[in-house]
């Protein structure tokens, strides 16, 4: 009787185990929340007052998976980006935004963003040249970026300037562009790097380039680092 006992027991821990090993961690929504149902099984999706779900509502767990992608929640209030060569097409007053480009164009970025009432989650994408190849060297000097863009995953943008930084009165650098000099009014790509949190990520996407220019090839760039403890 007491063997009996100890395999129930047993059979039902296996079962206990299974069971938490399949269950789904509830997600978290920005601007909103996840209130779970049904001994966590299925959950619901409810955005904060003023702002609009842009997603399914509800979603079940499976296999320790919930079965629909995280939703999010938009609220209008900022400026839809324009597209030169392309499209735009809002929805959601405003609040969520997808671009096209026109025959001959690719777009590079991303082909939707959304508002959460003060800004965007990411840059606007742009419409490039299908014909036209990528450029090998890249000055910076065209607001195009010579086809580089920015990940729209990354924590936050690189900025287009010329001449000091904005926090040069907090010793950071560089006062002016590699490529015209300290006489010249060249464009170099910056970062603030003052504020931000450890691990924080900003990065430049490069152009689509052909196959046969990695063979022997490598990329240069000039760099500048300059702060009160970071001396290059």
């Amino acid at each position: 009787m007491l063997f009996k006992w100890i395999l129930l027991l047993t059979v039902i821990s296996v079962i206990q185990a299974q069971y938490l090993s399949r269950q789904c961690t509830v997600p978290r929504l920005s601007h909103g929340r996840a209130r779970s149902r049904i001994r966590s099984k299925m959950i619901k999706y409810i955005c904060q007052t003023g702002y609009t779900l842009v997603g399914n509502r509800y979603s079940t767990c499976k296999n320790g998976e919930w079965d629909t992608p995280i939703p999010i929640c938009v609220r209008p209030g900022c400026i839809v980006p324009t597209l030169k060569h392309g499209l735009t097409m809002p929805s959601f007053e405003e609040a969520w935004v997808v671009f096209f480009c026109m025959p001959g164009y690719k777009l590079v970025g991303s082909p939707a963003i959304y508002c959460d009432g003060r800004q965007w989650n990411s840059t606007a994408p742009t419409c490039v040249d299908s014909t036209l190849s990528s450029n090998l060297s890249c000055d910076f000097e065209s607001p195009d970026l010579c086809g580089w863009t920015q990940d729209a995953l990354h924590d936050f943008d690189w900025e287009r300037l010329n001449k000091k930084t904005p926090s040069s009165f907090l010793f950071t650098g560089p006062s002016y562009d590699h490529t015209y000099g300290k006489d010249g009014s060249g464009y170099y790509m910056y970062i603030e790097s003052s504020s931000r949190l450890e691990n924080d990520t900003a990065r430049l996407i490069s152009p689509i380039y052909e196959s046969r220019l990695a063979i022997d090839g490598c990329f240069k760039f000039f760099y500048h680092m300059f702060g009160k403890y970071v001396f290059y």
